[in-house]
């Protein structure tokens, strides 16, 4: 991915300038958002009439190799996310980048990681790897979120998986100070 492939408006989010990207939209308007920039931005309407329009769209790649479901996961944006989940959008496709961020990662590293629980009921693979080997209980561990472990845990994911420098997430739990989330994961393995 170049500096240059992206929106400026997808540019200015990546980059945490949310004023500019609200400049950006009001400039151009949101009859003029991409798929990826209207589930990035939560312009639910504007993603409507696109998936309408082009059904393919749902999990169309954008420039930086994600579906538009990530993008809405990854921004917080929840019912952009649910209107995606319900126009077929794939919860368990890698991105296409050396990250390999499924939905679920996406969702587990934005401002919205509560939206997991609708991903986990939805299909999303609860033992994905992403770059580093990393698995969405490795993240829960990394955040310190004990009600999103034990949502990952009751759906199959994998206490014992290790990441590639051999950690578990409890081990992840204790390294970044979150004693209970190490304390559960380690009860249940």
């Amino acid at each position: 991915m170049t500096e240059t492939s992206l929106s400026p408006l997808l540019r200015a989010l990546y980059d945490g300038r949310h004023d500019e990207a609200l400049r950006l939209l009001q400039d151009a308007g949101a009859d003029a958002l991409t798929v990826h920039e209207a589930a990035a931005m939560g312009v639910v309407p504007r993603l409507a009439t696109l998936l309408s329009d082009d059904t393919q769209a749902v999990n169309a790649w954008s420039p930086d190799g994600f579906q538009p479901l990530a993008l809405a996961c990854y921004f917080g944006r929840r019912e952009a996310a649910e209107l995606l989940l319900a126009r077929g959008g794939e919860v368990n496709t890698p991105a296409r980048h050396p990250f390999h961020v499924t939905a679920l990662h996406a969702a587990l590293a934005s401002p919205d990681p509560g939206f997991t629980a609708a991903l986990v009921a939805a299909g999303a693979d609860v033992n994905a790897r992403q770059q580093g080997g990393q698995t969405p209980l490795h993240t829960t561990a990394f955040i310190g979120d004990l009600e999103l472990s034990r949502l990952l845990l009751a759906h199959g994911a994998d206490p014992r998986a290790t990441n590639e420098r051999g950690q578990t997430p409890a081990d992840v739990a204790r390294q970044h100070g979150h004693p209970e989330v190490a304390d559960l994961l380690t009860r249940v393995t």
